[in-house]
């Protein structure tokens, strides 16, 4: 039987410890909006969580969808919420199915969704302007919007949109997501740019198997973008393999780093990791 199995995952960022947070918004595809949009949430907490009859609310309806009984997610894990027709609709085919399919409307400006349990806001992510949003769909400031086709991800969790927040390429892939940022800077004057690029952070990989049964491991970087700029997952080097296994209750670790090409643009990249657990007993 294949199950999957609790992980502690730190690397370039920190990995907040919290309970059922919204990771990831797409609320203005390339396509259409009718089937496009989505709603991602993770349990960042170190236990399952029964989130049946949890609502999610925008400004088009206080009960713009809501969870279906037995509707459990399991500690590190995300669940998808997407508009009815996701599979057909989505931007791009290689996306997991949604996990939960609901006619949703999510606003393309000035606008937010709240994660309601019983009535209580347990999470809540809003863009634009704040004087156009309901206060009770953001934290904080709201985050910047986002450009069609990409999303709104969460990097870390201290109630504030602006700051937990940032625009990236849509990753609803399989697998635990782990968020990556590296700063590119070029120091002038120069012609030499390659000589004068600083990637920051530099980072290590850990995995921790809390487990009594060895687990198997697979990676998938993403590519990184910044802009009109990106810069290829091929860039990515461990010292290690993408695919190894945990031993109960120890650690992995592989030092990670960035080939920054010669003509990067300088910014802030982004992307994401993701990390597919499987256990069989």
């Amino acid at each position: 039987m294949k199950m999957k199995n609790v992980l502690l995952l730190l690397l370039f960022v920190p990995f907040v410890s919290a309970n059922v947070v919204i990771n990831q918004v797409l609320y203005d595809p390339v396509g259409t909006e009718s089937g496009g949009e989505a709603v991602e949430l993770k349990n960042d907490g170190s236990s399952a969580v029964d989130v049946s009859g949890w609502i999610l609310s925008t400004e088009s309806s206080a009960a713009d969808a809501t969870l279906p009984s037995g509707t459990v997610i399991r500690a590190g894990e995300t669940f998808l919420i997407a508009d009815v027709g996701w599979n057909a609709s989505r931007d791009n085919s290689s996306w997991k199915s949604a996990d939960y399919e609901e006619k949703i409307t999510l606003g393309n400006t000035d606008s937010g969704v709240a994660l309601l349990k019983n009535g209580t806001v347990i999470d809540a992510v809003g863009w634009g302007d704040e004087a156009g949003i309901d206060a009770s769909l953001y934290e904080g400031t709201p985050a910047e919007m986002a450009a069609t086709g990409n999303a709104l991800l969460r990097v870390k969790d201290t109630d504030d949109n602006s700051k937990d927040f940032i625009e990236a390429v849509p990753d609803f892939q399989e697998g635990i997501p782990v968020p990556i940022t590296a700063n590119v800077t070029i120091s002038v004057p120069s012609i030499e740019i390659s000589k004068s690029l600083d990637l920051a952070p530099e980072g290590t990989l850990s995995i921790k198997n809390n487990g009594a049964s060895a687990i198997s491991i697979k990676l998938v970087f993403n590519d990184f973008h910044y802009k009109e700029s990106t810069i290829p997952k091929s860039a990515v080097s461990l010292d290690g393999p993408l695919e190894f296994t945990v031993e109960a209750f120890s650690e992995h670790k592989s030092k990670v780093s960035l080939r920054i090409p010669a003509n990067a643009v300088p910014g802030s990249y982004t992307s994401t990791l993701r990390v597919i657990t499987d256990q069989t007993s």
